[in-house]
């Protein structure tokens, strides 16, 4: 829940490099790609702007994050080093704070951060400030700081850095130290604001949910349905599937049902049990909305579930065909499982293998990998 909703804040924590430059240009496309979740293809711009002659600390920096995505840890640690021993820029602290972050090595996160407001701060660089600020806030609620996460929200929020999505970590924070009326306060004010999309009272359901604050629960979610549906906000149906009200989103299938929302209903079908109501619900989809990989392969876990082996290869096959890479790799993990189930290690190994000479593998692949290696004998 809490990584899902950081999506949402849209803090750029990586500047858009303008520079005339043929390397520049090579690392913003490198950026881009980052921001886009495809790491791989960030990381090989990154590289090329190396060999365009591009040097200094922001380029290794944007390595380390995308090793560090690309489960090379390593490799990230080498990165890092390397761009630190450039010029330590507020930039470059911020992005060695973020990195420090992902691999949970919060103290020297935060010192990062807090290095890097200093420089913002001396340099007069209020934007700057606030980025790192709001990132030290984040990572102060993650690790369950959260009267010094409340204070750098609060100090956002006065200065109108983003108070919409300040206002409802705030609030968040809130909630965790079970001060629920100061919660509702942030909440409500938060509900004012005509950006409030149904993805922001999903998270705050969500919070109060997690500490079992039902009843309050109940009354944000309820607000969130009025602003279901309007202009390019998501449906009612999405929003009760999403806020976890499954009863009430039975209530508001749609017609013309969207292959991400029939994904959803297939889904939640199959873990209640009902497989026959679930195959139902992925024929009509595919039936409409032919080779969708996401289709194939939330219709394949069914199918791997209750036995079906052979159809579940023959749904692989035909996912094979349509799926975009992240997908694809989906499919594959599920089709050694299967393997591994059958207790053919072998055509297990051989499957991983394969795909690891065409992607690079995620942490979950590279662990698989190494059991399978020593259990085919490989």
């Amino acid at each position: 829940m809490k990584k899902c909703f950081f999506l949402l804040i849209l803090i750029l924590i990586l500047p858009v490099l303008s520079g005339c430059g043929e390397s520049d240009r090579t690392h913003a496309e490198g950026i881009a790609l980052f921001e886009e979740g495809k790491y791989k293809e960030a990381m090989e711009k990154y590289r090329l702007s190396l060999s365009q002659g591009e040097e200094g600390g922001e380029i290794y920096a944007d390595m380390a994050i995308a090793s560090v995505k690309l489960a090379d840890y390593s490799d990230a640690a080498a990165f890092i080093e390397t761009a630190l021993s450039f010029e330590n820029t507020q930039m470059l602290q911020m992005k060695a704070g973020y990195y420090y972050g992902l691999l949970g090595e919060y103290e020297k996160a935060e010192e990062c951060y807090q290095e890097s407001m200093k420089t913002a701060s001396e340099k007069r660089k209020k934007k700057a400030y606030f980025e790192a600020e709001a990132l030290l806030s984040e990572l102060y609620m993650e690790q369950g700081k959260y009267e010094e996460a409340v204070t750098g929200f609060n100090e956002l929020l006065s200065e109108g850095y983003y108070p919409l999505e300040h206002g409802i970590l705030a609030g968040a924070c809130y909630v965790k130290m079970r001060q629920f009326k100061a919660a509702s306060a942030y909440f409500d004010q938060a509900a004012e604001d005509r950006k409030c999309l149904p993805e922001h009272y999903i998270y705050i359901v969500g919070v109060l949910e997690e500490e079992e604050s039902f009843d309050l629960a109940d009354a944000y979610f309820e607000k969130g349905l009025s602003v279901c549906g309007k202009k390019e906000n998501m449906s009612v149906f999405e929003y009760c599937m999403l806020s976890g009200r499954t009863e009430e989103a039975l209530l508001q299938i749609p017609d013309d049902l969207a292959p991400e929302e029939g994904i959803l209903l297939g889904e939640y079908l199959t873990e209640k049990g009902d497989y026959e109501a679930a195959e139902a619900v992925y024929q009509r989809l595919l039936t409409a909305n032919e080779m969708r990989a996401e289709i194939y392969v939330s219709y394949m876990k069914l199918k791997i579930l209750e036995g079906e082996t052979d159809i579940a290869l023959q749904l692989y096959s035909e996912c094979a065909l349509s799926g975009s890479d992240e997908v694809l790799s989906e499919g594959i993990w599920n089709e050694v499982i299967l393997y591994e189930n059958q207790g053919d290690y072998e055509k297990a190994y051989a499957l991983l293998a394969d795909h690891s000479a065409s992607h690079v593998m995620s942490e979950r692949e590279t662990r698989e990998y190494v059991f399978l290696s020593r259990t085919s004998g490989n």
